[in-house]
């Protein structure tokens, strides 16, 4: 409640999310690939997000690749291949996704992305929450 309190005191509407994804690739534990994630709106800002992920697990995975579709030229692509990996791209516009892809040694799949739906279900009733104040 403060810091909504603080962000209308300045005039800022800004949205938050945590989230975590997970997932078995293997019959094992081990095998675990696990991602933890953070999407950021600040109302004021043009293009207004910022998306972060970290590493958690590797499990299987020879690697992760993050990628941000353009509308407007070739996609922006990042590779996080050791556990404990960080990204943070900024200048996300509202409609655009982080796709985490897990590449193996033979394979390639769509693991996550950033928002998830529950950041983006938050992000839009701060965004309203914050409009109606």
């Amino acid at each position: 409640m403060k810091r909504r309190a603080l962000l209308a005191l300045i005039g800022t509407a800004a949205t938050a999310g945590c989230s975590g994804a997970s997932g078995l690739t293997g019959d094992d534990s081990e095998d675990m690939i696990a991602v933890s994630s953070e999407y950021n709106c600040i109302e004021l800002q043009d293009p207004p997000c910022t998306a972060s992920v970290t590493v958690d697990s590797l499990g299987n995975a020879t690697q992760l690749v993050a990628e941000v579709t353009n509308a407007s030229g070739p996609s922006e692509k990042h590779i996080l291949s050791t556990e404990g990996a960080e990204l943070e791209v900024d200048g996300l516009r509202r409609e655009q996704n982080l796709k985490i892809y897990a590449e193996t040694d033979d394979t390639r799949y769509l693991f996550t992305e950033v928002p998830t739906d529950e950041q983006r279900q938050r992000e839009n009733t701060e965004s309203t929450s914050s409009a109606e104040s």
